[in-house]
């Protein structure tokens, strides 16, 4: 019998992203059952993240006894006025509500300054003014009312009049405020005199279809109309002279958002987050993009299971956030990435806790000449409320923080390290990916694998692991004569193995294109294969890049049961 010629598997590029949906045998070969820590480049390869790192942190000590507040960040915005940066965010790591500046140049560089006391959950810039809608929450007056921020003068103005919502927009010189759950009317929508924010007469408002029971979640502008979006339905605002002709219609009647910042505008579509699925609503045509990834509800924290008094909880669970060319899908414990570019999915995780729940991002406003820097930077808090740790609870990834404020360069140019602790541990970002179950297309035979490879660029140790699938063939004498016993797996399956192969580079090998091969032999009908890195993310070691699997593959008997 004439033996069989060895086939040259090609395995990427990886266009395709994740797909959890489908069967893994099943998806397309430019597909992955999982992809954690890589971007997907323009070609197809992955590229290890950028890393995020501590912009702002402050330690506290905790008297004995005493607890910490509860509390917790939420970035606004960000505003230049005359080349000096400014962060505007929503803290209580003090104890008590209130809107906090952080500047990023000036005499002030690095430092934070309260603006007004209060809960804020936006802010809007219309001319050199930062107006602070007053949050929801509890509907006292004991929260703050409205405000607004000079960023020349640095002049705090209280606005009293100025109603509650975390949901706020400027439309045709107007500033539009809603977003009310927990107050009574929750669905209705306010707007201001022309051009004077400060001014809202009383029947300056509309109810937005009060009788359906869904609170306004958000706004946004959208091709010069105003678009609404409630729990489960979406409206659309528009009028020409004046909002005494505004007509309201219904664009859908079953797709909303879920909460505050879960709506992102991107080119000429608008993403939103709804439970667990994302939209893309271009024209005013709504299409789920997260059917290939059901999002996996896992609520647990870094202290889960730990008997605390100062526990840690979810406050910010549900988020979309506008990352360059991808989305954050925070969904609870699972961080999900939707490459704009490619149409594909992949995961973030971090071995930092700061930065594993890291929460809503916004983009640091670069539009100053004198600030261009070819590159954008993001910025973000945790999606954790009461991340404190000095009380000596937690793991050993401690908190030991009341405020922390983190940052990526999305770049790769530079020797940053991941790291979201005060006292630098920096952490190396672990990149994996899984591929498909193939059957090199005949999937009534089982194969011998000889060896495989990836082609990639790395500086550090990678490792690779085979996944086999097949059910209970008869094994004889004769091929386990090519095994040591310490190969073998069981009696009843000797062969059936998921070997992992680590290969470690040469002490000072640098960073380099490379074939790595691993050199394993292997009998299969199915298999899957797994490659580990470890990256900085940046160009220090990297970033790490895989281009390709290549698998040698011959072909050996039919399958002989009638299952396998």
């Amino acid at each position: 019998m004439a033996k069989s010629p060895v086939q040259e598997l090609k395995i990427g590029p990886y266009s395709g992203g994740m797909n959890r949906y489908s069967d893994m045998s099943a998806i397309a070969d430019n597909e992955l059952t999982d992809c954690v820590n890589f971007d997907i480049d323009l070609d197809g390869s992955l590229k290890s993240r950028p890393p995020w790192t501590l912009l702002y942190g402050t330690s506290a000590t905790i008297a004995t006894g005493t607890l910490p507040p509860d509390s917790h960040q939420l970035m606004l915005g960000s505003f230049v006025y005359e080349t000096v940066q400014f962060i505007i965010f929503n803290s209580c790591h003090t104890g008590a509500y209130a809107a906090w500046i952080y500047y990023l140049g000036g005499p002030n560089d690095g430092t934070i300054a309260k603006i007004a006391d209060g809960t804020f959950q936006a802010a809007i810039r219309y001319g050199d003014v930062v107006y602070l809608p007053p949050g929801p929450e509890g509907g006292s007056a004991s929260l703050g009312t409205g405000a607004s921020y000079n960023l020349g003068t640095g002049l705090v103005t209280s606005l009293p009049n100025m109603p509650r919502g975390y949901a706020a927009c400027v439309y045709k010189d107007r500033l539009w405020i809603s977003g009310r759950r927990g107050i009574t009317p929750n669905s209705r929508l306010f707007f201001s005199d022309l051009a004077s924010f400060g001014s809202f007469p009383g029947s300056n408002f509309f109810d937005i279809n009060p009788g359906d029971g869904d609170a306004v979640q958000d706004l946004i502008v959208y091709q010069d109309n105003l678009l609404i979006f409630k729990d489960n339905k979406t409206y659309v605002l528009s009028y020409d002279q004046g909002p005494a002709q505004a007509v309201l219609q219904q664009v859908s009647n079953d797709i909303g958002v879920m909460g505050r910042n879960c709506v992102v505008p991107y080119e000429n579509s608008i993403f939103l987050l709804q439970y667990n699925e994302v939209y893309e609503m271009t024209n005013y045509t709504f299409t789920r993009i997260s059917v290939k990834v059901p999002f996996e509800y896992d609520h647990t924290t870094p202290f889960e299971g730990q008997t605390s008094t100062v526990d840690e909880w979810w406050k910010f669970p549900q988020s979309l956030s506008l990352v360059g060319d991808r989305l954050y899908a925070r969904f609870f414990n699972r961080l999900y990435i939707y490459h704009l570019r490619l149409r594909a999915w992949t995961r973030y995780e971090s071995n930092d806790e700061a930065i594993q729940y890291i929460g809503h991002a916004i983009r640091l406003d670069n539009t100053n000449t004198d600030l261009n820097r070819g590159y954008e930077s993001f910025i973000a808090c945790s999606a954790l409320g009461k991340v404190t740790d000095d009380a000596g609870f937690g793991s050993s990834g401690a908190w030991k923080a009341y405020l922390k404020i983190f940052i990526m360069q999305d770049r790769y140019e530079d020797v940053i390290l991941e790291n979201g602790q005060i006292t630098p541990v920096y952490k190396d970002i672990d990149c994996s990916m899984t591929t498909k179950a193939y059957d090199v297309g005949i999937s009534h035979r089982f194969k011998r694998l000889l060896h495989w490879g990836i082609d990639c660029i790395t500086g550090k140790d990678v490792t690779g692991t085979l996944y086999p699938f097949s059910i209970a063939y008869k094994v004889t004498w004769a091929q386990l004569h090519l095994y040591k016993w310490s190969q073998l797996n069981t009696w009843a399956y000797p062969l059936f193995e998921i070997p992992d192969i680590v290969v470690s580079q040469p002490q000072g090998a640098g960073i380099a294109r490379r074939f790595i091969r691993f050199g394993k032999s292997l009998r299969f009908r199915l298999i899957q294969f797994k490659v580990d890195m470890k990256s900085a993310g940046n160009t220090s070691d990297g970033p790490a890049r895989i281009y390709s699997i290549t698998a040698f593959i011959a072909g050996k008997q039919l399958v002989g049961k009638a299952v396998n």
